[in-house]
């Protein structure tokens, strides 16, 4: 039983260890030819860690590290090129447990994945315009000079230890991660410029030949402005630009796109320029212009309460909007709001109502667009 014990210990002090070690940094870019790409490691622990062994991944390449390297609180460990703008700890080019993947020509975006040297994933992150990206997942093969074979696994971008970035192409940028958000920064290392954009939801709804949009961040940082961009033909075209609040809590933004034929299907994204140029994109909404979607569910339960029960009233919305929930008796005489808040689409919403003498009464949903009706009685 000791010895099972030990071993437990053993284990778990090797993934508290693991976990205080993150990618700090990723400039991306064909590393042959690039004097600024490279991966940074930090320790943001409080302890001195071995990250010997450990594997580095990129779209790229795959790299084994030398055994026994330490770092302390707050080291970094920078893998680059020899011609790096920064001196690396690691020289790609010389390092012998390192294997090259052939360049995958017109596919946007990259990755880096950081494993530990038992195939746990770490630390990763991927920037794509799209979070179905082509090159993702993926099982390759690490030829150590020894000769011996290491099989490693890209897991899939619905991973949930993925953190990820709305970037299209492969920018001449470098990305760094700050307190677990992953931003835009310059690839020089003196010269200290971000930006960031983390795009909470991007929501619809079509009603009446409109199309309203709801769309909601939870940062921005040093941005131009946002596009409402629609794809027109093979390009995304913009119809509506908007300015950002470039606040760390983000914002809240409702548009619309109006006079929309009916029977279609469009497809619409958020584009964002920040000040350096460098655009970013919100996942891409597809849309059928048919009216037919109910605006929400609702269910009352139990469906015949008594005076001696408490009442639960659950319900779904289609949409996210603005929502409220009024309690009337039989005479439309209001008794109580019990719920005047924003919702979001397909998030299931559980309501307490208080006992209630024997009646008839009314429960009022009201939307920005409409009121609905719901009776029922207490026995």
């Amino acid at each position: 039983m000791k010895q099972i014990v030990a071993v437990i210990g053993y284990i778990f002090c090797f993934q508290l260890a693991y976990s205080q070690v993150i990618i700090s940094k990723f400039v991306p870019g064909d590393f042959r030819f690039s004097n600024t790409h490279r991966v940074e490691l930090l320790n943001i622990g409080n302890t001195t860690v071995n990250i010997g062994n450990y594997l580095v991944i990129t779209r790229d390449y795959a790299v084994k590290l030398p055994p026994q390297i330490f770092l302390s609180p707050n080291q970094k460990y920078i893998l680059a090129q020899k011609n790096s703008v920064i001196k690396p700890n690691l020289e790609l080019n010389t390092c012998k447990d390192f294997l090259f993947k052939p360049y995958k020509k017109n596919v946007e975006g990259n990755y880096v994945v950081l494993f530990s040297p038992y195939l746990q994933f770490l630390d990763g992150f991927y920037f794509s315009q799209l979070k179905d990206v082509p090159f993702l997942p993926e099982k390759n093969a690490l030829i150590l000079g020894n000769g011996n074979i290491i099989h490693y696994e890209i897991p899939a971008p619905n991973f949930s230890k993925w953190k990820y970035y709305p970037m299209g192409e492969d920018p001449a940028i470098g990305f760094e991660q700050y307190r677990g958000e992953w931003r835009i920064t310059s690839v020089y290392p003196n010269k200290k410029i971000y930006s960031q954009i983390q795009f909470k939801n991007f929501e619809y709804r079509f009603l009446n030949n409109v199309i309203n949009f709801y769309l909601e961040t939870s940062t921005e940082e040093n941005l131009s402005h946002f596009e409402l961009q629609k794809l027109i033909g093979k390009t995304f075209q913009t119809v509506f630009q908007f300015q950002p609040n470039n606040s760390y809590k983000g914002g809240i933004y409702k548009f619309a796109d109006s006079e929309v034929p009916l029977n279609q299907t469009l497809y619409y994204r958020i584009a964002v320029r920040d000040h350096f140029g460098i655009w970013s994109y919100s996942k891409i909404l597809e849309i059928e212009t048919k009216e037919n979607k109910k605006d929400f569910w609702y269910e009352l339960l139990p469906q015949n309460p008594n005076s001696r029960q408490e009442i639960s009233l659950r319900f779904l919305s289609n949409y996210s909007q603005n929502m409220k929930v009024k309690l009337f008796n039989d005479r439309m005489q209001e008794l109580s709001t019990i719920f005047n808040s924003f919702i979001y689409s397909n998030q299931q919403n559980l309501l307490r109502i208080k006992k209630l003498p024997s009646g008839k009464y009314w429960l009022i949903f009201q939307t920005d667009l409409k009121r609905e009706f719901l009776s029922f009685v207490v026995y």
